[in-house]
């Protein structure tokens, strides 16, 4: 099961309250809380997270730079609640940098279904993420393997089907991954990579 990160930021114990009794409805939360936006810049370079939601107004900042910041650093789903009067001033900026904006008080129903549908999209995108890091060793290990089967062709003058049955037989001999394998003989002939 997918762990989510998620951080709240909110100066109101009875917000912060009410986002964790929600979000720990959700199988798999790991919930960090911070009451100002200077601790939730430390936290945020400690750890990452799928999701953060931000309440202003917060003790220590009245600029909302905090929501730009983190949408800057991280891939996280960020969700601000503001008031009504600050609303339409920092909507286009806040989505333009990527930040879901709520107008307070906020609709219950609109929270949940939204904090919902953030999840639900954290959790293929961490799969995504999960799939494409695959992908990408298994790209490498084909990388390595082929320069070995062209040194092995360069070196030895076998032929491209040689090459590969050499690998494998090797591999098989050696009790060795064929990864293994084509990297000694890169060693071996001081191929870096």
């Amino acid at each position: 099961m997918v762990m989510l990160n998620v951080m709240l930021v909110s100066a109101s114990d009875k917000t912060t309250g009410f986002l964790k009794d929600f979000l720990n409805m959700e199988d798999a939360m790991n919930i960090t809380t911070c009451k100002t936006a200077s601790k939730a810049r430390r936290t945020a370079l400690e750890a990452a997270f799928d999701m953060i939601i931000i309440n202003y107004p917060l003790m220590d900042e009245t600029d909302y730079a905090l929501p730009q910041d983190l949408a800057e650093k991280s891939d996280a789903s960020i969700m601000i609640m503001v008031s009504a009067e600050t609303f339409d001033n920092i909507c286009d900026k806040m989505e333009k940098a990527g930040v879901y904006v709520f107008l307070k008080p906020v609709n219950k129903t609109v929270l949940l279904s939204v904090l919902r549908f953030a999840i639900l999209t954290q959790k293929r995108l961490r799969s995504i993420r999960v799939k494409n890091r695959s992908l990408k060793d298994k790209l490498s290990e084909i990388k390595i393997i082929d320069r070995a089967k062209c040194l092995l062709m360069e070196q030895e003058q076998l032929s491209e089907a040689q090459a590969h049955r050499y690998l494998e037989k090797r591999a098989m001999d050696t009790q060795h991954s064929r990864l293994q394998v084509a990297q000694q003989l890169l060693d071996k002939y001081q191929i870096s990579e």
